[in-house]
C-alpha cells in the first residue's frame, strides 16, 4: 500500500467511523497500517516523490518519514509561536517541487503585537545529516494579530495555474468569525 493510498484510506476510515453512509464507503475494504508513531500533535502530511513524506508537528518541528518508517527532524524551520493551537500548522510542495525543491509552510509566529498566521517558503535540501530547508524566508505575514493561541487557520493549496492559496484564521474574534471576506495576497513565487 503506498503512503497515498494509506492517507485516502484514513479518510475513508475516518469518513466511516463518524456515521457517514453512502456507496463509497459501503462499498470499501479498509486496512489501516500504522507508518509513523510518537509524533507530537502532527498537523499537516506532504507526500514527497520519493515515497517518504513530510510531516508538521505543532511544537515547530518538520519531520521526515522515510519509507520504512524512519523519521529525522528537518532543519531550518522558522521560529513558532507553540501555544493553544499555535505551532507549525500547514506543509505544501511546490507544483515544480521536483525541480525546484521549493517547500511552503505556514506557522504562527510571535511578536510584540501577539501572534499570527505567516507563510514560510525555503529549499529542501539534502546533506550528509539528512534533510534541512535553506534560504528560508517569511513571504507573508498576516495583519490580524491578537494575544492567545487561538483560531491561526491556516491550508494551502495551489491552483492549476501555480497561484498559492492561504487560509488564515479570524484569531478568535466573533465579529471576524460573521464577516467572510476574501482579501487578494501578492504573488508569492
Amino acid at each position: 500500500m503506498t503512503f497515498k493510498t494509506l492517507f485516502v484510506s484514513l479518510f475513508a476510515a475516518s469518513v466511516s467511523a463518524f456515521g457517514f453512509s453512502g456507496t463509497a464507503a459501503g462499498q470499501s475494504s479498509i486496512d489501516l497500517e500504522t507508518v509513523a508513531s510518537d509524533l507530537s500533535y502532527p498537523w499537516s502530511v506532504a507526500f514527497l516523490p520519493d515515497g517518504g513524506y513530510l510531516v508538521t508537528e505543532r511544537d515547530g518541528a518538520l519531520k521526515h518519514v522515510s519509507q520504512d518508517g524512519e523519521q529525522s527532524v528537518v532543519e531550518g524551520t522558522p521560529d513558532v509561536f507553540a501555544q493553544g493551537q499555535g505551532g507549525l500548522l500547514d506543509v505544501v510542495l511546490s507544483p515544480d517541487f521536483e525541480n525546484d525543491r521549493t517547500v511552503y509552510l505556514t506557522f504562527s509566529q510571535g511578536s510584540p503585537e501577539g501572534a499570527g498566521t505567516s507563510l514560510f517558503k525555503a529549499t529542501l535540501a539534502e546533506g550528509d545529516g539528512g534533510l534541512r530547508l535553506e534560504n528560508g524566508e517569511t513571504i507573508f505575514a498576516a495583519n490580524n494579530k491578537s494575544y492567545g493561541g487561538r483560531h491561526f487557520g491556516s491550508r494551502l493549496a495551489f491552483a492549476p495555474d501555480g497561484t498559492l492559496f492561504m487560509t488564515v484564521g479570524e484569531r478568535g474574534r466573533a465579529s471576524v468569525r460573521r464577516t467572510p471576506r476574501t482579501t487578494p495576497v501578492r504573488s508569492c513565487t
